[in-house]
C-alpha cells in the first residue's frame, strides 16, 4: 500500500508541475480609432442655424460663420484660441467670437464628442446669457487606424503573447482618401439619387475624398463648381460602384 500512495504522490506531483509550467495569453483588445477630420466643419444646430469652417491636421482654422439653414443672414468671427480634436483624440471643442453680421459682440462656446456613427455629437453655450442648443456635425469623421507599437520587453519576463497563427493576421487597411474616375460620370449636389446633375468627372481624374463614402455615393473635392444650398463649394456627389476606385 505505501508503494502505490508513493507511485501517485509523484503522478499528482508531475502534473502540478506541468500545469504550473502553462500560462495563457492575454486576450488581445481592439485596436481604436485614430480619428481624422475632414477639411469642411459643418455643424447643424437644433435652433435651426447652420455652423461653418474649415479644418487642418484636427484644428479649427481660418474664420468661422453661421446663418440661418438655407438662409443669407451670416454672422462671422474668430476662434478665441485653439479649436478642433482634443484630449484623446475624440473630443471636440472651440469658442468663436462673433465680430460682423447680426450676432456680432456675442460669442459662443462648442463641445462635443465623435459619436459611434463617426460624426461628431455636441452642445453650444451662447454668451452672453449661457443659452445651450444642441447641434451634429454634417460630415463623418475618418477612422485611421493608430500606429503599431513595438513589443515592450523586461528583461528576465516572458512575453505576453506566444508567436503563432494569430501574429500573420493581415493589417486593416488604412482608409482610403482619394478616388479615381474609370469612368465618365455625372456629380451631384445631393446624394442618394435625390440631387440635380451639376457636372461631369471624365477619366482619369483623381479627386480627394472629402468624408466616407457612404451607400457607394461618395463627396469629392478640388470641383471648379459655384456654391450649392448645403454643399461647401468646390465639392461634389457621386455614384461610385463602377465609375471610382479608391487609394
Amino acid at each position: 500500500m505505501a508503494t502505490r500512495k508513493s507511485a501517485a504522490t509523484c503522478a499528482l506531483a508531475a502534473i502540478s508541475l506541468i500545469s504550473a509550467a502553462v500560462t495563457v495569453a492575454p486576450t488581445a483588445s481592439a485596436r481604436e480609432c485614430v480619428w481624422r477630420l475632414g477639411p469642411d466643419l459643418v455643424l447643424i444646430q437644433d435652433n435651426g442655424l447652420r455652423v461653418e469652417g474649415s479644418t487642418d491636421n484636427n484644428h479649427v482654422v481660418g474664420t468661422v460663420r453661421y446663418a440661418h439653414t438655407g438662409g443669407d443672414d451670416w454672422t462671422t468671427g474668430t476662434l478665441d484660441g485653439p479649436g478642433g480634436l482634443t484630449g484623446d483624440g475624440s473630443t471636440f471643442s472651440m469658442k468663436v467670437n462673433w465680430t460682423q453680421g447680426p450676432g456680432a459682440g456675442t460669442s459662443s462656446s462648442y463641445t462635443g464628442h465623435i459619436g459611434n456613427d463617426k460624426r461628431i455629437l455636441g452642445s453650444t453655450t451662447n454668451n452672453p446669457g449661457g443659452v445651450q442648443t444642441g447641434w451634429t456635425s454634417q460630415y463623418s469623421a475618418f477612422c485611421d487606424e493608430p500606429p503599431i507599437k513595438d513589443l515592450e520587453v523586461t528583461p528576465g519576463e516572458p512575453l505576453g503573447t506566444p508567436a503563432g497563427p494569430a501574429d500573420n493576421k493581415p493589417a486593416t487597411p488604412k482608409a482610403p482618401t482619394e478616388a479615381t474616375v474609370i469612368a465618365d460620370t455625372d456629380i451631384y449636389d445631393k446624394p442618394d439619387g435625390k440631387g440635380q446633375r451639376i457636372g461631369t468627372l471624365f477619366v482619369g481624374e483623381t479627386h480627394p475624398l472629402m468624408e466616407p463614402c457612404r451607400d457607394d455615393w461618395c463627396r469629392v473635392g478640388q470641383i471648379e463648381l459655384g456654391g450649392f444650398e448645403g454643399l461647401p463649394n468646390g465639392t461634389a456627389w457621386v455614384y461610385a460602384k463602377g465609375f471610382l476606385t479608391f487609394s
